[in-house]
């Protein structure tokens, strides 16, 4: 019960800085996702570790099958993040020709991310989704 409370704090937290408009910046998310990053490399001897105690994998195959692709995840987002907020132009036709149209791309709310569940995932973070 008492984890259900204290993330159920955590999650009201979150939401409160996302509502307030600081997750906007690209500039924001790159430093969440280089923070991401630093962790896992900071980290790496804890989670093999724990790897190798919770489901008997050897250093290299922990490494390669799961560190090294949620590395790799995390430089990927840091890479393409900026063609991933760019604006999106829709092409014109005829009756919007005095126009201009386009999809901006914006976060839509608060993720979670489970911790313990992206070491299962093979380097792709389980996420809830709550707007």
């Amino acid at each position: 019960m008492n984890f259900i409370i204290t993330n159920y704090q955590k999650i009201a937290g979150l939401r409160a800085t996302f509502s307030s408009g600081k997750t906007l910046s690209i500039e924001f998310r790159l430093k969440q996702l280089r923070a991401l990053l630093r962790l896992y490399e900071e980290n790496n001897d804890k989670i093999l570790e724990a790897l190798k105690l919770d489901m008997r994998k050897s250093e290299l195959e922990g490494y390669l099958y799961e560190v090294d692709l949620m590395k790799n995840d995390c430089r990927g987002a840091i890479r393409s993040l900026k063609e991933w907020t760019k604006p999106y132009v829709l092409d014109r036709n005829w009756l919007m020709l005095a126009d201009g149209a386009q999809i901006e791309r914006v976060p839509y709310g608060v993720v979670n991310i489970y911790w313990c569940i992206i070491l299962l995932e093979r380097g792709r973070p389980s996420t809830t989704v709550s707007n």
